[in-house]
């Protein structure tokens, strides 16, 4: 089962998340095995020499940031994220937390198009307010060095 969900560098995977699809992504994982699982933590992502996790979250990142101002992406791909936040176990979000930071500051993201690349302090003011990856962006040292009144933006008055 392994062999085939690695098929093609893991692509239904990646187009589940690349689409927003979060029902598809939990299924997925789980064909896996449990949240936290060796062979989902340790599955590479080979056209992006980095953990497949890795990988799903700069894809579900990027697509918050492109397309999160319509709110049915919006509730879309913050489904998403949950899941994929689930998949990784982690009560305390560390490696989707790790993942975020290296996202914001580089500086050109290979699920962006080549010739417009998006400078950290952009891709940080991208982020939708108050969505799943605000509140994970507003918990990074990261966004805070960018930015901080970009940091301080992403949640609303109410939400801080």
């Amino acid at each position: 089962m392994l062999a085939a969900l690695a098929a093609l560098n893991h692509g239904v995977l990646r187009d589940a998340c690349y689409f927003g699809n979060s029902q598809m992504v939990a299924l997925l994982a789980a064909a896996y095995g449990p949240p936290g699982c060796a062979a989902l933590r340790g599955a590479r992502s080979l056209q992006y020499s980095r953990t497949l996790l890795t990988c799903l979250l700069h894809i579900v990142f990027s697509s918050l940031t492109a397309y999160g101002h319509l709110p049915d992406n919006l509730s879309r791909f913050n489904a998403t994220l949950a899941a994929l936040l689930a998949v990784l176990g982690e009560p305390d979000c560390a490696s989707a937390l790790h993942a975020l930071g290296a996202w914001m500051t580089e500086p050109y993201r290979p699920f962006e198009y080549p010739e417009k690349p998006v400078e950290p302090a952009q891709r940080l003011a991208r982020i939708p307010p108050d969505s799943l990856l605000a509140h994970l962006a507003v918990a990074t040292p990261a966004a805070w060095a960018l930015d901080p009144d970009a940091a301080r933006a992403l949640l609303s008055a109410p939400v801080r």
